[in-house]
């Protein structure tokens, strides 16, 4: 796997990290084909947009890329369901709901059929499911597929995990779009119990759970609280800019 090596070292936004998830799953299951230096090519240039926020220009590298890991790796591959999870990022980011449905669904089920129903691989596709639901307002499916991905990932990597955290996150705003605000309230006070922890109480990471924080905080007319949190939140992100 010397090629995909050439471009893991980059960073992916999206939460399961096409790279790092590709190389694990490639490590769990022998190719029975290398991956073309087409798709790794096409991969890095995926990256390189979804970095720069361009998902537009993302949408067609995706499809691209799911068609030659189809190819080159066959369409149950774990990597096909990699990639058809990517594309399914790609299509909720441009609005492009149903498709996206589609896509993460055609994951979910490689993943299982594969893996199991507890795999971390598994955890990842629910939570962008979620994601998908949540933005589409069924939140009572979204938080479904929310805990399902949080039990996962606790299993998987612990209570006191980072991506326990980012799990806790997810579930709690959709909690809060739902108006289960105490459930919501519980949700984000241990994701960001668990970051400033993991991370430390002044990292980038730790102001999206104090805007949530506060978010509920101001909904639940505790104002002078909420002010105090939102003021730590920007303090964050000026000192992280």
């Amino acid at each position: 796997m010397e090629l995909l090596h050439t471009v893991t070292g980059r960073r992916i936004i999206v939460s399961c990290g096409l790279i790092s998830a590709l190389a694990l799953q490639s490590a769990e299951a022998p190719l029975a084909q290398e991956p073309t230096e087409d798709i790794l090519v096409i991969t890095t240039r995926m990256i390189e947009r979804e970095r720069a926020g361009d998902y537009a220009a993302v949408l067609p590298l995706a499809t691209k890329a799911l068609a030659l890991a189809e190819e080159a790796m066959g369409p149950d591959a774990p990597q096909t369901a990699i990639y058809a999870d990517y594309l399914g990022m790609a299509q909720f980011h441009v609005g492009r709901h149903r498709e996206a449905e589609s896509s993460f669904s055609r994951a979910l089920s490689i993943q299982e059929r594969l893996w199991g129903p507890d795999h971390v691989a598994v955890g990842n596709v629910l939570g962008h499911m979620g994601q998908l639901y949540c933005a589409w307002h069924e939140p009572k499916k979204a938080i479904e597929l929310f805990r399902r991905g949080l039990s996962i990932n606790e299993k998987t990597f612990g209570a006191e995990h980072a991506n326990v955290a980012s799990a806790l996150h997810n579930l709690g705003k959709c909690l809060y779009e739902s108006q289960e605000y105490a459930e919501s309230e519980r949700a984000v006070l241990r994701a960001l119990a668990i970051r400033e922890r993991v991370s430390g109480a002044e990292h980038a990471s730790v102001a999206p759970l104090l805007e949530s924080y506060a978010m509920i905080l101001r909904k639940t007319e505790r104002p002078a609280e909420a002010e105090r949190t939102e003021a730590r939140a920007r303090a964050i992100r000026n000192a992280t800019r």
